[in-house]
């Protein structure tokens, strides 16, 4: 892109804007945590890019606005080539539902991303005998700035919602021996600035057993639970609850509701 392209590119901030700068969401928990289909309460036509690697997508039975693109492969066979060339395959279809080849998206969903940052190290390099080496540990900037260039790239597109899911993750709590807290499982720094590439940042939680198991969204940091919250002014932010069900729908209508009650100001 030559300077003056880059010029034209820039945008004047607006309401239309900061919404669907919001409405990047990521959704990190546990497995069996119900991420996958809270999916399935977003905006429709919703395309689901299944990153290789993952085995939840099982979660969701396609219809006829609901797309799911997924990849067989074995994790355990993976070689530095067919992890390019998968890189490749989904960078390939993103680019096709964006251009709209499946017809329109009101929602573009990736569900596993822990498994295509995965993809990502291996296709840049990676081996298990950099594991324990510190100059292994240096190649994680390579393996950071592709995986953030990815997402810089996918979240900037015009499609209203996007919308992802990963693990959660332990990391230890600054000069506090044997404490952890609870972030988006990513690799090294990743864990914690994945925070800032995503807008809004929810944790899932699967709670009781039997007829009393409760699917629990978190807005808000609590406890050991860190990798949560949300870009957004703080008389907007307030009015979120600290916990909801999982449900994009609740979320839109608490947004619609604030936004309604500022124009009337």
């Amino acid at each position: 892109m030559s300077n003056e392209e880059k010029v034209k590119a820039l945008q004047v901030a607006t309401q239309d804007l900061w919404l669907r700068s919001l409405r990047r969401v990521l959704l990190n928990g546990p497995p069996l945590s119900g991420k996958t289909t809270s999916l399935l309460t977003f905006p429709r036509p919703l395309h689901v890019i299944v990153c290789p690697g993952e085995q939840g997508a099982s979660s969701i039975l396609p219809e006829a606005d609901v797309l799911v693109s997924s990849w067989e492969f074995d994790a355990s066979q993976a070689t530095r080539e067919t992890a390019s060339m998968l890189v490749a395959a989904v960078k390939e279809r993103v680019v096709e539902i964006v251009r709209g080849d499946y017809g329109p998206s009101q929602t573009l969903a990736f569900d596993g991303i822990h498994w295509l940052y995965n993809l990502i190290m291996l296709s840049e390099g990676w081996t298990r005998k950099l594991m324990d080496d510190k100059a292994g540990g240096r190649q994680y900037a390579k393996y950071h700035d592709h995986f953030r260039q990815f997402f810089s790239r996918v979240l900037g597109s015009q499609v209203p919602v996007i919308v992802a899911t990963c693990w959660d993750g332990k990391e230890a709590v600054e000069d506090q021996k044997d404490l952890f807290e609870n972030y988006p499982g990513l690799p090294g720094a990743m864990a914690k600035e994945i925070l800032g590439i995503f807008p809004f940042t929810i944790y899932c939680r699967r709670s009781g057993t039997g007829a009393q198991t409760k699917y629990t969204w978190y807005l808000r940091p609590v406890g050991k639970i860190q990798g949560v919250g949300m870009h957004a002014p703080r008389a907007i932010a307030e009015k979120f609850p600290d916990q909801l069900t999982p449900d994009w729908k609740l979320v839109e209508q608490i947004v619609s509701t604030v936004l309604a009650g500022r124009e009337k100001l």
